[in-house]
């Protein structure tokens, strides 16, 4: 399939931030909440091994890392395809954000870290994905809980660097523990939660990964 030419009807007049780019949307919107974490914390602990005393995946560890990896990617894609979700891009020589029809997921290849796409020989940058718009309005209050709890989870992703230099802080000697040093980043985490709950999260991510790097947390 081709994209079609330019339409009034086809362009995006909303702000194209809403959303999460591809690399991250596959994490915000994993069916299963538990495993996106686990594979966010050990992609984190396989791009920072051997620094901070950070121990490399073991080869059990990277065979969990590949298949859940595997796993959310083809459920995010299964997804797109279904409608469930919705995903817009810049095709090659357009300079405005075009909606990518589900039946272009049927078959494509995926850049996903660098949120690209190639359909049919038309290359689409800058993906970004959203739920459907419906599905967050006017939902049933039911529906709004699970939409909710989908925003929640992609936090992992977000909070993962802020959790790497609140363990650094720790190594240095600069933070007295891991609600000190969560402190101490919380300020630049997202989430439109107070203050204090976001010190809370932090905390726990930043004691987990203490324990993962064989630290005692604090």
């Amino acid at each position: 399939m081709k994209f079609p030419g330019p339409a009034r009807e086809f362009h995006i007049s909303s702000d194209p931030a809403e959303g999460s780019p591809l690399w991250t949307a596959r994490m915000t919107f994993a069916d299963d909440p538990a495993l996106a974490d686990r594979v966010a914390m050990l992609g984190v602990r396989q791009r920072w091994a051997g620094e901070s005393d950070c121990a490399p995946l073991s080869p059990d560890e990277q065979a969990e890392h590949d298949a859940g990896e595997q796993a959310i990617r083809a459920s995010i894609t299964r997804r797109l395809r279904g409608g469930e979700l919705i995903a817009r891009g810049i095709p090659d020589g357009r300079i405005q954000y075009e909606v990518i029809p589900p039946e272009a997921w049927r078959d494509v290849t995926v850049d996903w870290w660098e949120s690209v796409i190639a359909v049919h020989g038309v290359e689409v940058r800058g993906i970004i994905v959203s739920p459907r718009p419906e599905a967050m309005e006017g939902a049933p209050g039911k529906l709004k809980s699970a939409a909710s709890r989908g925003r929640g989870r992609s936090y992992a992703e977000a909070d993962a660097p802020l959790v790497e230099e609140a363990v650094a802080l720790l190594i240095q000697g600069k933070a007295t523990g891991a609600q000190n040093a969560a402190r101490a980043v919380a300020d630049r985490a997202k989430g439109d939660s107070k203050g204090e709950s976001k010190v809370d999260r932090l905390t726990l991510r930043i004691q987990s990964r203490l324990k993962e790097i064989g630290r005692q947390p604090r």
